[in-house]
């Protein structure tokens, strides 16, 4: 595939995690079973709790935030990615 031009998908280990948690709820969210909205705000807290136990994101204010967001809410946070 990549001989024919096919762009790389990111072997870092944070990416894999956040495209696991988007796989657990996109389901639910095109049946029509949980709004779109909310199956990718859960997916943000999901991957922010993730990523915080394995050490891909720094506990901040802003990423307790996200992690302790309920499904459904717009308000958004991001964390601060460690360096």
């Amino acid at each position: 595939a990549q001989a024919a031009g096919a762009p790389v998908w990111p072997s870092e280990p944070f990416f894999s995690l956040a495209h696991g948690e988007v796989g657990k709820v996109l389901p639910d969210a095109l049946a029509g079973v949980r709004p779109v909205q909310a199956a990718l705000d859960a997916a943000a807290a999901a991957y922010t709790r993730s990523a915080i136990e394995k050490g891909y994101l720094r506990p901040g204010k802003s990423a307790t935030a996200a992690a302790g967001r309920t499904a459904g809410t717009t308000a958004g946070a991001t964390a601060r990615a460690q360096t």
